[in-house]
């Protein structure tokens, strides 16, 4: 999700100012051995993974068309493939600005208790280099060294092009609606490569879902 430059830096004001509160009250609940964020799909378990102090970048609030409002974690430093921000649900929205303050707040702190937990498995394990792509209902890993050879070819525009038309000719090839496990068992050997082909190339530009009723991945993690 992109948002005006004047929007990104009110965000970066308001995550500094909140940082050293938000920081304490991790660290209280990280005492309490609670978790943080709790993503229902592997591609939020893959953000939260990897969520690290620096790669904090702006603590967002904006209201949409609808007059809805928003809360938005951007983040940086991330390889391709990973979405840049965690936020709110962006098919219901909040009601008011107050809200969505409250929201980034919670957002904020509940990401840095994901960043101690992480800091503290760091010196266990390393994180698989995977990215997951959501296709549909279903989730896909696919290998991160892959993204990074691919997103070395070609521009953005290119990939993102060929990535949608791959996906649009796969799910087509399917015969389906949607993108079911029943969908996918039933499928071409020849559909599921143009599938994978077709993610691995959105996974280059950063987007890493696809709904087969749209012609564009809809809005960021949550």
């Amino acid at each position: 999700m992109r948002l005006p430059d004047h929007i990104m830096k009110d965000g970066r004001r308001r995550l500094a100012r909140l940082l050293p509160y938000a920081l304490s009250l991790a660290q209280k609940q990280a005492l309490k051995e609670a978790r943080g964020l709790s993503p229902r799909t592997l591609l939020g378990q893959s953000i939260t993974g990897r969520l690290r102090l620096d790669r904090l970048d702006a603590l967002t609030i904006h209201r949409d068309f609808s007059g809805a409002w928003h809360a938005g974690l951007h983040l940086t430093g991330l390889p391709r493939g990973f979405p840049s921000v965690i936020s709110t649900p962006q098919d219901t929205g909040l009601l008011t600005e107050r809200s969505a303050e409250k929201a980034a707040l919670r957002l904020l702190t509940q990401a840095l208790v994901e960043v101690r937990h992480n800091e503290l498995a760091r010196s266990d394990t390393s994180p698989r280099d995977d990215r997951i792509f959501a296709l549909g209902d279903l989730e896909f890993c696919l290998p991160g060294d892959l993204i990074d050879r691919l997103s070395t070819t070609g521009s953005d525009d290119n990939r993102t092009a060929l990535g949608h038309q791959c996906l649009a000719k796969a799910i087509d090839e399917m015969g389906a609606n949607s993108i079911t496990q029943h969908t996918w068992d039933q499928a071409s050997s020849s559909a599921r490569v143009l599938a994978y082909r077709g993610m691995a190339l959105l996974l280059t530009v950063g987007q890493a879902r696809y709904s087969p009723s749209c012609s564009r991945a809809p809005g960021p993690i949550r």
